[in-house]
């Protein structure tokens, strides 16, 4: 429904009750009536869940998107680095289920020398895409494998990695091959911020 339409139905609805004699009354059929409407504009109004966002939270953060590369150890996982200010949350790209988790304690600074640092998940997609998201400095509290989540569900914050630029890695597997990981990574890079 456009805005246009939606104001015409709530004008409808308040020209009908305006000529109600009686004041609310739940088993009045003008107001079943009204109700009735009113509870299908709400369901008309609610939000289409986003299908891919962006994998930092907070629209107003200021994030530079990386270029293209292999996550290194996971042939076929492309991924981009968004270089950003640590404690930002990281948001599941897409829904999926959490399948495992792994890394290194970000505690421990000789990681950070090697060039490993911090917490990851995995995520996998109904379609059989599998996110790799790395360099978490904490992990959300109540996430669990196992767990589905929806796209821009905070998953952790971006950790402080002192040896290098702050940033989450985010890389991605296709089941169409090596190609489409390239070209779903890179659009998940260009889709809207959840809030």
């Amino acid at each position: 429904m456009t805005d246009k339409q939606i104001l015409a139905e709530l004008e409808r609805i308040e020209a009908t009750l305006k000529k109600a004699k009686e004041g609310y009354r739940a088993d009045r059929p003008v107001w079943r009536d009204a109700m009735g409407r009113i509870n299908r504009l709400e369901k008309a109004l609610k939000p289409v869940p986003l299908r891919m966002v962006f994998p930092i939270a907070g629209p107003d953060s200021h994030v530079f998107v990386g270029g293209l590369h292999e996550t290194g150890g996971l042939p076929g996982n492309w991924a981009i680095d968004f270089i950003c200010k640590a404690g930002l949350g990281v948001v599941a790209p897409e829904a999926g289920l959490i399948t495992r988790f792994s890394g290194n304690d970000p505690s421990d600074d000789s990681a950070d020398a090697r060039g490993v640092y911090g917490w990851t998940t995995y995520l996998r997609t109904p379609a059989g895409y599998v996110y790799f998201i790395t360099h978490q400095g904490r992990r959300y509290p109540t996430l669990r494998v196992g767990m589905h989540v929806q796209a821009g569900d905070l998953l952790g914050y971006v950790g402080d990695q002192r040896f290098r630029p702050d940033h989450a890695h985010v890389g991605v597997t296709s089941p169409k091959g090596s190609a489409d990981a390239k070209k779903h990574i890179t659009a998940v890079s260009k889709a809207p911020r959840a809030s």
